[in-house]
Order: structure tokens, then sequence, then C-alpha cells
């Protein structure tokens, strides 16, 4: 009898470590599911709905805690590359799966002087954007469901692109942080995009876009940039610009 026991002991613990290795694995298995869920989607639920406002409104003063805010809706621990962009993948808040999206379009804030929306062969970014996740869904507004999508292009982001985009789109490509404020139509299948969020150097000046949605629906754009030899924090006030969204949904 004592080995028949000692017998089903071996067996329940074998099958048990064979369960555990095969959904966990061991510690390098683990680091590499790590690596490869960074922008995998979560598609077994929805998440609740982010009430406004939302966004930082920054200044010169409150530099580096808006940074921080923004870097935080796209990383889990972003005291870890606070004073460094990452180099690995770094674990990220939950993304979602965004509903089929037939047609894009792009509306240009036409506030900076860098311009992410439009490819140097004439073409739109839009031609070439794909959308199909997001991170945090927000009130709708009129017929349309509002999302907020940001991302860092730390893993192949342009291998996702032709050759075509990926040779003349660069100004949209070269961002570090960037985010989108996605306004899709569902009898559509259509969205309506806005770049709100930038983080990023250009040549090799660093630059930066802020937003702040407030609760009437309007989006408050903060733009500043900064001589590369001056430093990596601005030094005068951001410019700013306000958006109503409902005049986008409604064409006005």
């Amino acid at each position: 009898m004592k080995v028949i026991i000692a017998g089903l002991l071996i067996c329940i613990t074998y099958f048990s470590f064979n369960r555990n290795n095969k959904f966990h694995g061991n510690t390098h298995s683990k680091n590499v599911k790590t690596v490869l869920a960074v922008d995998t989607v979560n598609h077994l639920k929805s998440p609740s709905i982010t009430q406004l406002p939302f966004g930082f409104v920054p200044s010169v003063a409150t530099f580096r805690t808006a940074q921080a805010y923004f870097i935080n809706l796209l990383y889990a621990h972003h005291s870890q590359i606070l004073n460094r962009w990452p180099k690995v993948p770094t674990p990220r808040h939950q993304i979602f799966k965004l509903p089929p999206i037939k047609s894009i379009e792009i509306i240009s804030l036409n506030v900076s002087r860098i311009d992410v929306d439009t490819c140097q062969n004439g073409k739109p970014f839009s031609d070439y954007l794909k959308l199909t996740k997001y991170q945090y869904r927000l009130p709708d507004i009129n017929e349309y469901k509002c999302y907020y999508y940001c991302n860092y292009p730390d893993n192949d982001f342009e291998k996702e692109f032709s050759e075509e985009a990926q040779s003349n789109c660069s100004a949209a490509f070269q961002q570090e942080f960037y985010g989108y404020l996605i306004l899709y139509n569902p009898k559509l299948a259509s969205a309506k995009v806005l770049t709100i969020y930038l983080d990023t150097e250009i040549d090799p000046d660093p630059f930066w876009r802020f937003f702040y949605i407030d609760k009437n629906f309007n989006i408050h754009i903060f733009e500043n940039g900064q001589n590369a030899e001056v430093g990596d924090r601005p030094t005068s006030p951001f410019k700013k610009r306000i958006i109503s969204i409902s005049g986008i949904t409604t064409g006005h």
C-alpha cells in the first residue's frame, strides 16, 4: 500500500512540475515571454473607461513631472527609464485590441516645426499608419468611441511598414515616445487620429508635445523645443493651443 501511495505522489509531482513548466518555464523562458509580451494584445477583456480630465498641464518648472506622467501611461515602472530611454523591452501597461478600422484620417495640428503627418513623397502618413491596439478607453463623444494609444518604437517598429513607407516617412518613424488620440466611428469603421504626444529629438534637438483633455472634451496641446547645446529640458514657456474634440467629430 505504501508503495502505491508513493507511486501516486511521484506521478502527481511529475505532472505538476510539467504543467508549471508548460505555462511558466524556467527563468530564461520567463524572460523570453516577458520580451514577447511587451506588445501582446489582451483579447480577454476591455478596460474600464478612464474618466476625464486626462493628461497633464506642463510648465518649465513641472517639466520632469509631466515627462514622467506621460511615460508612465506607457510603462508600468517609468522610474526605471526616466533618465534614459529604454534600451531593452520593458514591461508595459495592458494593451487591448481596437475594432477593425477601414480608413484613417489624420487631423493635423499644424502647431509645430515638425510634420509627422505628411511623408516626403507627399502622401499622408495615414496611408501607411496601422492602428490595431490601444491602452486607454476614454468616454464616448457624439457617435465616436475614444481611445488613446502610446508607444516607444523599440520593438522593430519600422518592420510593421512597407519599404515605401520607411523610405518616405522618416519624420513619422523617428519619434521616440509618441501617442495617438483615436476617434473611432463604429458605423463607418473609420477613425480620426491626432498625434497628441511626442517626446523626441529632431536633428538632434529635443522636442516635446504634451496634452491635457478637460471634462468638456477640449484638447489642450502644449509644445516646446530646446537647442541640444542648451540642455535636455525647456527653458522657455510652452506654446499652447486648444482643440475641441466635439468640433472634430461634428466637422466644425
